[in-house]
């Protein structure tokens, strides 16, 4: 018995009002096309006028079709199928091949016009790809009898909402992708029939903060997602808030080009932290938590971030990438934002890439070095160095940066790596030096601004000395002296 037969007697055994030949035609043999109906009827209307002319000569239709691959499979060499289907236009009224094959593997169903997906039947279907279509909304059970799906990816539609039994009997389901719909309220327990997801996508349903925004929701507990979900990609999606405490399995976590101000609460088993694109402006001590297990954080694209505290990276004993490119912002990176050097165990992270392309430092505190003894990768390119022995201690590690300098002058454009030591010229005395001499300058102009104040102030004051003039004979005050009569006299 050739393969043909055996798929047909499968096909038989789960829709037996529908031929073999019919099933596997309507997928694969184009005898029997399926043809959107507009394309009918324009084939009608020139057949009507060319009698020679039929949708099965017809050379519009050869597209119509879908490829049917055959191929042995990875496990135990047996023979599957993969069918093509993609891009052509196919509707929900005018497709009505749902049963497949038995042997097939994946189906692939992208780039058409379903408004909402068929109730397929293949129980060794094992990807299925309904992504660029019109899809509104998924029934109730519409998967029920693919039941061993691992893969299902359905981004790139228009559903606003799922019922708490659209993935109902999904429990082999590995990876579910729903980004770019029209999500806004998730349904509590939605992916409760999901025991076995390892990957969740939900990036660019930008109402999801409807969702996540309320207190009492949770990813896990309210919306009922497996602990063993090891990757969340949640990326443009307007959230300002999540909480995943609860995800003890989860390895990866996707948050990138949201509206996160604070750093969201996260699970220890964390290992790849993406929040590139949020609104967050500083990294203090203490703001990531102790992530024993964190091996890489990318923190591009960061269009507030200015500084880098002390300590902000500190208690990420696997930490081995971090990446701030392109946060254009960013002018200050403390020399211990890795924690202090530890003398007897050296340096207190693993860290291998620290990519700091496209940021604004001018300089890097030499500190920094203790954190790099196993660094294999340090990109500085973009950034407005000023090349002074200050950053002689770049040039030692021996790494190219691609660090070019930005000042002084003469060395304007130059590459940090190519420039010889005695071009970083050094200032003469030491850094506190300049600093106690710049203080006593200030302290002294304090005091001469204070002796001036204070005379100008007593030579504007009134004077309170009396001044006494002595009292002439001319004087209207003078002393006046009244003579005799001298009439009296004569007489």
């Amino acid at each position: 018995m050739n393969i043909f037969h055996l798929i047909c007697l499968a096909v038989l055994l789960h829709r037996k009002f529908i031929s073999c030949q019919d099933v596997i035609h309507q997928l694969c043999v184009p005898i029997k096309p399926i043809i959107p109906s507009e394309i009918v009827d324009a084939v009608d209307d020139e057949a009507n006028n060319n009698n020679n002319v039929t949708p099965a000569n017809r050379s519009t239709s050869d597209n119509l079709y879908c490829e049917c691959v055959m191929e042995n499979s990875s496990q135990g060499g047996l023979l599957v199928m993969h069918i093509h289907c993609e891009n052509r236009k196919f509707k929900n009224e005018n497709f009505a091949a749902e049963v497949l094959p038995t042997v097939t593997n994946s189906l692939d169903m992208s780039w058409n016009e379903f408004q909402f997906v068929p109730n397929f039947v293949g129980y060794d279907l094992s990807t299925l790809d309904m992504s660029h279509n019109a899809i509104t909304v998924i029934d109730d059970n519409n998967f029920a009898k693919v039941k061993n799906l691992s893969e299902l990816n359905l981004s790139w539609n228009k559903i606003e909402a799922l019922s708490i039994n659209a993935f109902a009997r999904l429990g082999n389901l590995l990876k579910l992708d729903l980004s770019r719909n029209l999500l806004q309220k998730i349904t509590n327990n939605v992916f409760s029939t999901l025991p076995s997801m390892t990957h969740l996508i939900l990036s660019r349903n930008r109402f999801l903060n409807e969702t996540f925004s309320v207190n009492d929701v949770d990813l896990y507990i309210s919306l009922g997602v497996s602990t063993k979900l090891n990757i969340l990609e949640i990326e443009d999606a307007n959230l300002d808030t999540i909480d995943l405490l609860q995800g003890v399995g989860l390895k990866v976590a996707k948050f990138r080009c949201n509206q996160f101000e604070l750093f969201p609460s996260i699970p220890r088993s964390i290992e790849i932290l993406d929040l590139s694109e949020n609104p967050l402006r500083t990294l203090e001590a203490k703001v990531i938590p102790h992530l024993n297990d964190l091996e890489e954080i990318y923190l591009n694209d960061m269009p507030r971030l200015s500084s880098i505290q002390e300590y902000a990276f500190f208690g990420l004993p696997k930490l081995r990438t971090v990446s701030l490119e392109g946060s254009w912002k960013l002018t200050f990176f403390s020399g211990e934002a890795f924690g202090d050097y530890d003398v007897l165990n050296g340096s207190v992270t693993s860290l291998e890439v620290l990519n700091l392309r496209g940021t604004s430092l001018k300089y890097i505190d030499e500190t920094l070095v203790t954190a790099l003894d196993k660094i294999k990768k340090f990109d500085l390119n973009g950034n407005p160095l000023i090349c002074n022995c200050d950053v002689r201690w770049i040039k030692d590690i021996g790494l190219e940066t691609n660090g070019r300098c930005y000042l002084p002058q003469d060395l304007r454009g130059e590459l940090l790596t190519e420039i010889s030591d005695s071009d970083l010229k050094c200032r003469r005395w030491s850094a506190w030096v300049y600093k106690t001499l710049n203080g006593l300058m200030i302290l002294l102009l304090l005091i001469l601004c204070g002796v001036a104040t204070w005379l100008i102030v007593m030579g504007l004051r009134p004077s309170r000395r009396v001044h006494l003039q002595k009292v002439g004979a001319a004087s209207p005050y003078a002393r006046v002296t009244i003579e005799p009569n001298r009439a009296d006299d004569l007489h």
